[in-house]
C-alpha cells in the first residue's frame, strides 16, 4: 500500500551522495530511488531499508545544501536517485489510529502497513480519537523532535442527536461522547435527521470544528 501524503509548504534539502540517514522518524529522511513527475511522485528508500512512494505538490520548495552553486534554480526536477533528501509533511494520511495515550500525549498508527509512535504538540488533541479511528495528521519539526501539530478525522461516523438550523450546528454522538459542530452549508442539514447514522469530515477553522460534509 503507498503511503498517501501531501506536501504542501514543503522543504526539500537534497544533497548529491548517500549518507547515513539521521536520528529522525525515517518517513522524513531518506535516499531517492526514483521519481516521476509526469504523476507528481517520488520514491524514498528509509533507514529500514523500506521504499516509500510519496506525492509531492508541484510548488514544494528544493533547497541543495551540498554543493548548491551547483544549482542556482534549484528544482523538483534537479532531485534525482540517489540523492539524501530531508522533507517535510504538510498533511500525512494514517490507515488507522492503533493505540492512544492522552496522558502522554502519544499514539501509534498505522501507516502505508507500518506502526508508527507520534507524540502530539498538545495532548488534548487526542481526546476526541480512539483506537481504529482514520485521521489526517500534521506533522512539524520543533528542535530534535517531530511533533503532530494538528488532527483531523477523516471520514468520521457518529450517529446525529440534535440539529439546530437556526444557529447552522448539529450534535452528532461519536464513540459515546456527544459533540457540537457547526456546518459549513445550513443545507446539509436538510439532508439528515436525529437518530441518522452518518459519515462526515471535519475541519478546524478560527479554532472551531467545522464539519465540511455529512453524509448518510
Amino acid at each position: 500500500m503507498k503511503t498517501r501524503v501531501l506536501f504542501g509548504a514543503l522543504a526539500l534539502l537534497a544533497v548529491v551522495a548517500p549518507r547515513p540517514a539521521l536520528a529522525a522518524r525515517d518517513f522524513s529522511r531518506g535516499n531517492i530511488e526514483a521519481v516521476d513527475w509526469n504523476v507528481m511522485q517520488v520514491a524514498v528508500r528509509s533507514s529500514q531499508g523500506r521504499v516509500i512512494t510519496y506525492k509531492v505538490a508541484p510548488n514544494a520548495s528544493v533547497k541543495f545544501t551540498d554543493c548548491p552553486e551547483c544549482f542556482p534554480s534549484p528544482s523538483l526536477r534537479d532531485l534525482a536517485p540517489p540523492m539524501y533528501v530531508h522533507f517535510q509533511f504538510e498533511d500525512l494520511d494514517v490507515d488507522k489510529i492503533l493505540t492512544v495515550d492522552e496522558r502522554r500525549g502519544t499514539f501509534t498508527a498505522d501507516v502505508a502497513g507500518r506502526r508508527q509512535a507520534f507524540r502530539a504538540a498538545s495532548s488534548n488533541d487526542l481526546r476526541d480519537f480512539r483506537e481504529g479511528d482514520l485521521a489526517v495528521i500534521t506533522v512539524e519539526r520543533r528542535g530534535n523532535e517531530d511533533l503532530v501539530t494538528q488532527m483531523r478525522a477523516a471520514g468520521r461516523t457518529g450517529r446525529v442527536t440534535t440539529i439546530d438550523k437556526s444557529r447552522g450546528e448539529v450534535g452528532i454522538d461519536v464513540n459515546g461522547r456527544e459533540r457540537f459542530y457547526r456546518v459549513e452549508n445550513n443545507r446539509m442539514l436538510d439532508r439528515v435527521k436525529e437518530g441518522d447514522r452518518v459519515t462526515f469530515d471535519v475541519e478546524t477553522r478560527n479554532g472551531r470544528e467545522v464539519v465540511t460534509t455529512l453524509e448518510r
